[in-house]
């Protein structure tokens, strides 16, 4: 294939759980597509059984073939891994851009390979060592056999250089933005509250509910505040592998939060329903222990959103440059209930975000699709 003639094959991660990767994935791929002066045919190669709404978003900016992953497990084995390899040749790729898999070399393919944290090696305790050690190995060979490795943050980069055998030259930074944003009217909005029965004032807290996400302090200093009139609504999925008595903590504080009627759990919502949930917020909040680079973090910038995020390095990046972030130290949930009662107050309801603030990100977007055109057209 020319230049101007690719096959860029996503092969996404076997776990279905990866919510973040998906919209990664997906927001690189329409990227990618911004660019009509080059021919593109852009493929994901996915595991079968993938939720239809996650399969409706991929067939919008490409198309999707899939690979038969075994019931019941999250990663796919030996014989499971050969297939794939097998579907990924018979696609003819130019470039393939992955995580989670070590691939090997093929000629006239370029491997892109993309870390999104080293979050193993600085929470220890949230990875058995089998897993610790199948990361940290994982991702050293994999990055040797890719051309090139990406990483989502300037911190992400350090992290490859201190832990990564592979040539800082394969080092590419790519920092996350998302495209495609039209901040929703009012009604839109409303009918999206209506349909959760909202309140008019709420901050959201959309994330799943990993461990490193850190849910369980923020709950316990909103529940146990009696002079704050927070009210938190906050989304995603609760992974199914959480230890018992990890699950267990979570819906104790949810039942919690819903019973003293100081914020609610949504759940998985659709894909379509999470910029109004955004747009009709007072306030965003992160408390995340770690983070690669967070989706909800980019929307909740675009719209003009206050944040209040964890004091960590990722955020930081993130946060630069915006004038309505808080940060919070990862010791000291005190501060939260000060910063709720600066944001939720009558008439702090806005239904669209500030314009300046989009205006602002689409040039941070047109920033991104840059460095996206120069990642996907470097040859091998």
């Amino acid at each position: 294939m020319s230049a101007c003639k690719s096959r860029i094959v996503f092969l996404m991660s076997s776990s279905a759980a990866w919510e973040g990767g998906v919209n990664y994935y997906i927001n690189l791929a329409a990227t990618l597509q911004l660019d009509k002066g080059r021919e593109r045919d852009i493929v994901f190669l996915c595991r079968d059984g993938v939720d239809a709404e996650v399969l409706k978003r991929l067939q919008a900016v490409g198309r999707v073939v899939k690979f038969r992953a075994e019931r019941g497990r999250s990663a796919i084995g030996l014989v499971g891994f050969i297939g794939v390899l097998q579907k990924l040749l018979n696609l003819k790729p130019t470039i393939v851009f992955y995580s989670s898999y070590v691939l090997p070399r093929m000629p006239g393919v370029k491997l892109v390979y993309w870390i999104p944290d080293f979050q193993h090696e600085y929470l220890p305790k949230y990875f058995p060592l089998p897993r610790r050690l199948k990361r940290r190995y994982g991702h050293a060979i994999a990055a040797l056999f890719s051309h090139r490795v990406v990483v989502s943050s300037s911190s992400a980069a350090s992290d490859a250089s201190k832990f990564l055998l592979a040539s800082k030259k394969k080092l590419f930074i790519l920092k996350f933005r998302l495209g495609g944003l039209d901040c929703p009217d009012s009604d839109r909005v409303n009918n999206v509250l209506h349909k959760y029965n909202l309140p008019r004032v709420y901050v959201i807290v959309p994330n799943q509910f990993w461990p490193h996400k850190n849910h369980l302090p923020l709950l316990r200093e909103v529940i146990s505040n009696e002079k704050s009139g927070a009210y938190l609504v906050l989304t995603g999925r609760i992974p199914d592998d959480l230890e018992s008595d990890q699950r267990a903590d979570v819906d104790r504080m949810l039942d919690e939060l819903e019973g003293a009627n100081r914020g609610v759990y949504l759940g998985i919502v659709p894909w379509s329903d999470i910029p109004c949930l955004m747009a009709g917020a007072s306030g965003f909040i992160n408390p995340s222990e770690f983070e690669g680079w967070n989706t909800s973090v980019e929307l909740a910038r675009a719209f003009g959103k206050p944040m209040l995020l964890s004091d960590i390095g990722t955020h930081r990046e993130q946060g630069e440059g915006v004038g309505n972030v808080s940060y919070l130290g990862l010791e000291a949930f005190n501060g939260v209930v000060p910063w709720l009662e600066r944001v939720e107050h009558p008439g702090a309801f806005l239904g669209v975000g500030s314009s300046d603030a989009i205006d602002a990100y689409r040039h941070k977007y047109s920033e991104f699709v840059r460095a996206v055109e120069g990642l996907f057209c470097v040859r091998n």
